[in-house]
């Protein structure tokens, strides 16, 4: 991507002219993938529904809208993966491919074998199933050059456990944040009885 970098644009035989390439902001660039999980029998399964816009969309669509079923079906268990080799996407349906002017959404429902622990009449789970960037420690002593993500992004999860009968929540891990010169995260978790 050539976004906030400089160009040589033409502005007539002889005439040119160096112009910054706009950058598209990280608002622009959006996903938001929100998620119903369930636990029974030793495996969560689920109902997500994973929303792109921008150049979220527009890469996506490269990858959903020319592949045969099987190569749409590799790139969604890709992108939905949650870290685990025992995630299998059960279904799905994509929604406004063509469409220019709305997100691609996403519907699917997924099962993820072996995932929680169950010791002593207690669940112990971990919500963060996103595993995008799990392990990705960039060595500053043996790198030279600095990360640059493709385009500037933002990125939402948001995961609702649905708590089995019997059962009520112990503890909730504290709020985590920071931000950086271009980069931020924000994770947070709230308990809510829903009657």
């Amino acid at each position: 991507m050539i976004q906030g970098k400089q160009a040589l644009v033409s502005l007539g035989a002889d005439r040119y002219e160096v112009k910054e390439v706009p950058v598209i902001g990280a608002a622009k660039n959006t996903s938001y993938d929100a998620v119903t999980v369930r636990l029974a029998k030793g495996e969560v399964s689920g109902t997500g529904q994973w929303t792109m816009n921008g150049f979220h969309k527009v890469f996506g669509s490269y990858s959903m809208d020319r592949s045969e079923a099987d190569k749409v079906r590799e790139y969604l268990v890709g992108l939905i993966d949650m870290g685990s080799n025992k995630f299998f996407l059960d279904d799905y349906k994509i929604h406004n491919l063509h469409d220019h002017d709305k997100p691609v959404v996403i519907d699917y429902n997924f099962r993820l074998g072996d995932y929680y622990k169950e010791v002593g009449g207690e669940i112990y789970i971990n919500l963060n199933f996103n595993k995008l960037n799990y392990n990705q420690v960039i060595d500053t002593g043996t790198r030279g050059t600095p990360y640059e993500s493709e385009y500037q992004y933002t990125r939402e999860d948001s995961y609702t456990l649905m708590i089995p009968e019997g059962y009520k929540v112990e503890y909730v891990p504290p709020n985590a944040e920071d931000t950086r010169h271009e980069f931020s995260f924000l994770s947070s978790m709230k308990f809510k009885a829903t009657g």
